[in-house]
């Protein structure tokens, strides 16, 4: 066999010729555009599945939503094994599949799974799939920072404005925020007024958690033009504390009082679980995280050059600073591994030019050792 193929190679040297010219134009080309990355993802074939339960404890979590879910998932095809752990508030599942189950296959059965299962789970809790990112995805970490601005008011700008346009970016899987206080809508209710008028915190978070729709009055011709009636009775969270302290409330008699007369409404911060910090202070964070399969190179050069778009329509004095980049790091490695590679080629035709001292010899080893790696690449 090797007899014919170096005869037929010898024999045939033009098309030998041209077929190592193409597929070194095709290994340089793969090369080029292979997906380099600095750390290396050595974690398991899964996928996670996140369950919010708001006010609950671990125990509770654990008995009605993290072991019915465990059960039912584990006789999913492929699947190797089930980690669950329940927190306050939450449920978090590591669905472990077997090697040969593609990561789109394995989230594309979960999530049938998950879609016949929510009958069975408390009412409110919709398990969900967490984004198709890696674990060691995280290539970008960003703070927000403003003179004159609060804690809260740097989050409102991270999860409203510059989050939802990062997750736009090709190969962003999702925008984690880090720090400051996510602003809520408190209603400190009076327990003696609301005894005082026949009410019960369920009554009343009953009224309030009711939606409203919007009412249309269709049209008013006024000219020629037409002007749309509508009353907007929508309960929306951004409405003024004043506002919702005129809404009014019913009473078992079959009267109403407004919500300002039984309670106090304000703006307050939400309960977390951590915080950032930068240089002894703390800041608002954003964590860019790398979809499945795509170049991080690539990725954190889009995220910086959509950062600067978005940070012209800032506030004044609120700026997005990059605390942490992944690019350096591929740059580095990739231009050490360039370097060794090609040391070792030089090393290698030299040691063979001097010791064979037959050019010819020297230059089929010389080129057959760059084709083999460029190869490797096409492949």
């Amino acid at each position: 066999m090797i007899h014919w193929l170096i005869a037929n190679s010898i024999r045939f040297r033009t098309f030998v010729v041209l077929v190592s010219i193409i597929c070194a134009v095709a290994g340089i080309y793969a090369a080029a555009h292979s997906p380099m990355d600095a750390v290396p993802d050595l974690s398991e074939n899964q996928v996670i599945v996140f369950a919010n339960w708001s006010g609950h404890g671990p125990r509770e979590v654990e008995e009605q939503i993290t072991y019915p879910l465990s059960v039912q998932i584990q006789g999913l095809q492929g699947v190797r094994v089930v980690r669950g752990s329940s927190d306050v508030g939450y449920s978090m599942l590591h669905v472990i599949f077997e090697d040969r189950v593609t990561f789109t296959a394995a989230r594309q059965r979960v999530r049938e799974r998950l879609s016949s299962l929510e009958t069975n789970l408390p009412d409110g809790v919709i398990p969900r799939l967490a984004a198709d990112g890696i674990p060691t995805g995280q290539i970008f970490w960003y703070t927000v920072e403003g003179a004159g601005y609060d804690l809260a008011q740097l989050r409102s700008l991270q999860d409203w404005t510059i989050a939802p346009q990062l997750r736009s970016v090709s190969g962003v899987a999702e925008v984690a925020s880090v720090g400051g206080f996510v602003a809520e809508l408190l209603i400190n209710v009076e327990p003696e007024l609301l005894a005082q008028y026949g009410l019960t915190i369920r009554d009343l978070a009953d009224e309030l958690s009711r939606p409203t729709t919007s009412v249309g009055g269709h049209v008013l011709h006024k000219g020629n033009a037409e002007f749309v009636v509508q009353l907007n009775a929508s309960s929306n969270a951004e409405r003024q504390t004043e506002e919702w302290e005129q809404r009014r409330i019913p009473l078992p008699d079959g009267r109403s009082l407004r919500l300002g007369e039984i309670a106090k409404v304000a703006w307050g911060p939400a309960v977390r679980r951590g915080v950032f910090e930068k240089d002894g202070n703390e800041v608002v964070a954003g964590v860019v995280h790398l979809r499945y399969g795509h170049n991080a190179l690539d990725v954190t050069r889009r995220v910086r050059a959509r950062l600067r778009e978005v940070a012209a329509g800032l506030p004044a004095r609120v700026r997005v600073v990059p605390c942490y980049d992944r690019t350096p790091l591929i740059v580095g490695a990739v231009d050490t591994v360039t370097r060794a590679l090609i040391e070792a080629l030089l090393v290698a035709a030299v040691c063979v030019l001097l010791v064979l001292r037959h050019f010819r010899a020297w230059l089929v080893i010389a080129l057959t050792l760059p084709l083999s790696i460029l190869g490797t690449f096409l492949w």
